[in-house]
């Protein structure tokens, strides 16, 4: 007689708030900014009002402040606090541009579900909060690479997906001070839990 095992809900549940434990205990406390992309905000977000050029379908301005970037109007989807542990940098290989010699600070990172990260999103590195969690000091901005989310596969369930989740590991590299995201409101402002929960 074939026997079928139901989803388990309760495991997923366990392990994300064992890798939300563990964030806390050895991680940092960071603000991460989900923002709109193409392939999966085209026709359901409106484009950006100041930069966007429908006939080339691209923006007109980098350093768009509406948009950040995105060419959708707002830009971020999600700015929230959540919890991370950041490796150590990794060996650098210096770049020469018309600045100087450039070396860029690479990582790896591991962030609590939710959020669901892409690649191309960005987390914020905090050097000093305040008792309210706004945020006093600000380490870097980083942009991810490509996201690979741990899962919890139980149960007689359609493959890998956000239901299963329990955490995501990518690569990091800082931005530019040029890039226009470094200049998005941090300090002063007030950011919630990405869970809805107070602390």
């Amino acid at each position: 007689m074939p026997r079928i095992d139901l989803p388990e809900d309760y495991a997923v549940a366990l392990l994300r708030q064992s890798v939300r434990d563990s964030l806390m205990s050895h991680g940092e406390e960071v603000i991460i900014l989900s923002l709109y992309h193409v392939s999966s905000d085209e026709g359901t977000q409106p484009r950006c009002p100041v930069c966007y050029d429908d006939v080339y379908a691209q923006s007109e301005n980098q350093q768009c402040t509406k948009c950040w970037g995105t060419t959708f109007d707002g830009g971020v989807r999600v700015a929230a606090r959540c919890w991370a542990l950041f490796t150590d940098q990794e060996s650098q290989e210096e770049s020469l541009g018309k600045h100087g010699v450039y070396g860029p600070d690479q990582r790896q990172v591991q962030v609590e579900y939710p959020p669901e990260l892409r690649e191309r999103d960005f987390i914020i590195r905090v050097r000093r909060w305040a008792s309210d969690h706004t945020p006093l000091e600000i380490q870097g901005f980083y942009i991810l690479g490509k996201p690979d989310p741990t899962s919890l596969r139980t149960g007689n369930r359609f493959g890998q997906y956000e239901w299963d989740y329990a955490g995501t590991v990518a690569p990091v590299s800082e931005a530019s001070s040029s890039h226009v995201i470094t200049k998005y409101p941090v300090r002063g402002e007030t950011f919630a839990r990405i869970d809805g929960k107070p602390r």
